[in-house]
């Protein structure tokens, strides 16, 4: 198996088997009987893996957390995607920001300060 395939969570792994939480990212589809929740990245000693609660399945491990965010599903933002938080000494924002593949038009909150990303381009703010 590849490391970004998903696969059920090991028995160590997941939401509360260790680990330390060093992002996590809130998601709302809106509407009734639409799906919201969280995913995060937990690092385990030098490793990173991408956790999804709700279903139970872990990928990685990656050596950093850009890598973990770029190839593990959880960096590919939509519409509902509105907060974002990570662990400031696990990587540097523009590293983050670059790990990230947002929607035209994409607003979320990194933080708690709100940025947009338009033209292909990341700022910090509100129109």
């Amino acid at each position: 198996m590849r490391s970004d395939e998903r696969r059920p969570a090991e028995d160590d792994l997941g939401e509360e088997g260790g680990g330390e939480e060093v992002l996590s990212l809130d998601w709302d589809s809106g509407g009734p009987w639409a799906g919201a929740g969280t995913v995060c990245v937990r690092k385990y000693g030098p490793e990173y893996r991408a956790v999804y609660p709700g279903s139970g399945e872990t990928t990685g491990p990656y050596g950093s957390l850009a890598e973990a965010v770029a190839h593990s599903g959880i960096g590919e933002l939509t519409s509902a995607c509105h907060s974002l938080w990570y662990k400031r000494r696990e990587i540097r924002l523009k590293e983050l920001l670059d790990a990230l593949r947002p929607e035209e038009w994409q607003r979320i909150t990194i933080n708690g300060t709100p940025w947009r990303y338009r033209g292909g381009r990341w700022r910090r703010g509100r129109d």
